[in-house]
């Protein structure tokens, strides 16, 4: 049987949380209840759907299909950026909240252009691969802080790999990260 590559089983492993559920990502891990939740998704997502009601309704209102499309591909910059530096959470989160709100509006301008389906199609898997690249590059920093660690990767032995995943092995140290 062939094995997923490392970044692809941690990335399934963590689920929502999408880094590793130790203190060296404290920062990136929100804790709501029992559940483990990427702070960057808990900023991004929120504000796109908050905004995207407010997008559509100003297209019907006659706002050009470019300048929204525009204005979110600008605001989507420091969304961009942030996967390139380690700020602040305060600063990361916010980079976070004004790209879910330029997502929302360049995806507006998007459909509203009246492009042929087929390059629209092609816009959208282009811009779904960019986000892939951007994902990739996210998770090559997660994966050299993880060479760092003294478990370097071995995710079998890796406390912040296994918490919150079901035991398996009775012996396993606890996670470094409390609930």
């Amino acid at each position: 049987m062939t094995r997923a590559h490392p970044s692809i089983r941690l990335g399934l492993h963590l689920g929502l949380a999408h880094h590793p559920l130790c203190s060296r990502f404290r920062a990136d891990v929100v804790h709501v209840g029992r559940a483990h939740l990427c702070s960057g998704c808990l900023a991004t997502w929120p504000a796109f759907a908050l905004v995207l009601p407010m997008a559509l309704l100003a297209r019907l209102q006659g706002a050009p299909a470019w300048a929204l499309l525009a204005a979110g591909l600008v605001l989507g910059l420091p969304q961009m950026a942030s996967y390139g530096w380690r700020r602040s959470r305060a600063e990361r989160a916010a980079a976070k909240v004004v790209g879910g709100a330029g997502l929302a509006l360049a995806l507006t301008g998007l459909l509203g252009l009246g492009l042929p389906g087929p390059a629209l199609l092609g816009v959208l898997i282009a811009g779904g691969a960019g986000s892939i690249a951007l994902q990739g590059l996210r998770m090559r920093a997660i994966l050299a802080t993880c060479d760092a660690c003294p478990f370097r990767r071995a995710w079998d032995r890796c406390p912040g790999f296994q918490a919150g995943m079901p035991p398996t092995d009775p012996t396993a140290p606890a996670p470094l990260l409390s609930p």
